[in-house]
């Protein structure tokens, strides 16, 4: 059985800059505080709660922002290939919105989603009832490095900008337990952001990546390889890269429309209005057309891998 609820389990470090070492209990702190205190702006990106960047591909307008939200979140999930009575684990599931999507397309599969944000499952599962989505998902409080479950306890796992607030370059703590939670030959997704090479960065870029990552409360971007490696160790098989960098490029378009839209309705265009904490939030996605411009340094990756017998 899979429990209906857990606290986070923790560990002890040092907090540092962005890929430095980290304390993990100020890190949770920081990350509790930043989806406690900006968690209800995302509704001015997406009225469903999407909290991840768009999929734009054919049969879609690239001026339909919840569409291709939706299509990402579709996309993953069609990557993880579910099958009938399977239990899917979204591993940090912001407020719901993909496990919901998950649903509606896979009525025949359970998916559990866990988030260390009291906040979040609050709203993720009042969401979920207005759906009507209770009885095919549920939310579990928790830290998704020392997850709360069994050994094998799913057929398959997805993560759509959520590794990210995993510490290291590598993920290593995350990927370790989504290997313990999965199920020989089931496999494991993630949509996100990610750092092609550690050659040092100009000092301009560097200070807005890290600007960036304090933002969105991160502590770095996965490098590539780095994460791959740490795939390969922990014995997954069959990894696939893709490279969609390109396909997330129109939903990025909309953020300042989407800034745009939280100031005004809030009346908040004094920014003296706004908390530093909420400010940050708001100056960090104006990076990524940027980083779109540095292809050999920043790309966004959809990455899938089996679990071997």
């Amino acid at each position: 059985m899979l429990p209906q609820h857990t606290s986070a389990a923790l560990v002890s470090g040092t907090l540092a800059a962005p890929g430095g070492a980290l304390d993990p209990m100020a890190h949770l702190r920081d990350l509790i505080q930043y989806y406690t205190e900006t968690g209800a702006d995302y509704e001015a990106w997406s009225p469903n709660f999407n909290m991840h960047f768009g999929y734009f591909g054919r049969g879609i307008s690239p001026f339909d922002l919840e569409s291709m939200l939706k299509r990402m979140s579709l996309e993953v999930l069609h990557r993880v290939t579910p099958q009938q009575g399977d239990c899917l684990l979204d591993a940090g599931c912001g407020l719901g919105a993909v496990a919901r999507d998950g649903a509606a397309a896979y009525p025949h599969c359970r998916i559990v989603g866990i988030n260390i944000v009291p906040w979040a499952l609050q709203q993720a599962a009042q969401l979920t009832r207005n759906g009507r989505f209770d009885t095919a998902v549920r939310y579990v409080r928790g830290d998704f490095r020392v997850l709360p479950f069994r050994d094998a306890a799913f057929d398959g796992i997805y993560a759509i900008e959520s590794a990210c607030h995993a510490p290291g370059v590598d993920k290593r703590e995350l990927l370790t337990e989504l290997h313990r939670v999965l199920k020989p030959g089931g496999r494991v997704v993630f949509a996100d952001g990610f750092l092609k090479t550690s050659s040092p960065m100009p000092v301009g870029l560097h200070q807005v990546y890290t600007a960036f990552c304090q933002g969105w409360a991160l502590d770095t971007l996965a490098h590539l390889n780095e994460f791959l490696r740490r795939l390969e160790q922990l014995g997954f098989e069959a990894i696939r890269v893709e490279d969609v960098s390109w396909r997330i490029l129109p939903s990025a378009l909309f953020i300042p429309f989407a800034a745009i839209n939280l100031l005004s309705r809030e009346g908040l265009f004094r920014s003296r209005a706004l908390s530093l904490r909420r400010r940050k939030h708001l100056a960090a996605p104006f990076a990524v057309p940027l980083f779109s411009l540095f292809p050999k340094r920043f790309g966004y990756f959809m990455v899938t891998a089996t679990k071997a017998y």
